[in-house]
């Protein structure tokens, strides 16, 4: 079985087909920074949100933007260059992905498009999250179990909100969650893989918390990834 890892896609979702075709792989595993926006996530992000997706594309020499720019005007440039990406192609069904594709949420997202994920569910794409476990089976052999959390890791009052927590644009996990998913983790003893945004490297409190997890793999995007 062939796995292609991969992150921080920010809404380029059609090279995941892309990849899949050229490596071969069986699945994909998303350490996220998805890109879940939708048509109505442009007036959900804030000003910030829209002004890093100006100045991360390949436009961003064409506009003289900055920390004080209209929202609006913002919105025009990234609605005129399509900087949310092609996620909306997906929940719309007019394209879908080729193989099984298990995803974090990464800290970019619009909180409310992966709320309605639960309710309106895409072809091949599975969301790892407190609720959902997957097991990973190589044939009729058992693999692995795959679990994840996604979002950002901020060790302040944002962490004891319950359940999924965002706004604006930004997601970040919440103890919650990790509580949430040991108790849905039942045999700790199996072989597992535990996807994060965020990297052990960045935030130490999560390489605490795995100990009690005891993935044999961890997979992790964002920054220090």
């Amino acid at each position: 079985m062939r796995t292609l890892l991969i992150s921080d896609t920010h809404g380029k979702l059609d090279i995941i087909n892309q990849l899949v075709e050229k490596t071969q792989a069986d699945m994909v595993i998303h350490a996220g920074d998805f890109g879940f926006y939708d048509d109505s996530s442009y007036y959900h992000l804030n000003a910030r949100e829209l002004l890093l997706l100006i100045t991360h594309s390949p436009f961003k020499h064409e506009y003289s933007v900055n920390k004080q720019t209209n929202k609006d005007e913002l919105i025009e440039i990234v609605k005129k260059h399509k900087l949310l990406g092609d996620f909306s192609s997906y929940l719309n069904h007019e394209k879908q992905f080729s193989v099984p594709v298990y995803a974090v949420y990464g800290n970019h997202e619009d909180v409310g498009v992966i709320k309605k994920l639960k309710s309106n569910p895409i072809t091949n794409l599975h969301i790892l999250d407190e609720e959902n476990i997957f097991t990973i089976n190589d044939g009729r052999e058992f693999a692995f179990q795959l679990f994840g959390i996604g979002g950002n890791f901020l060790m302040s009052q944002k962490a004891l909100q319950k359940p999924i927590a965002g706004t604006s644009g930004k997601v970040w996990a919440t103890l919650h969650q990790f509580g949430v998913l040991y108790q849905n983790l039942e045999d700790k003893s199996k072989p597992s893989v535990f996807v994060s945004h965020v990297s052990p490297g960045k935030e130490p409190l999560l390489t605490r918390l795995m100990i009690h997890f005891m993935p044999n793999f961890w997979i992790s995007g964002h920054m220090g990834g």
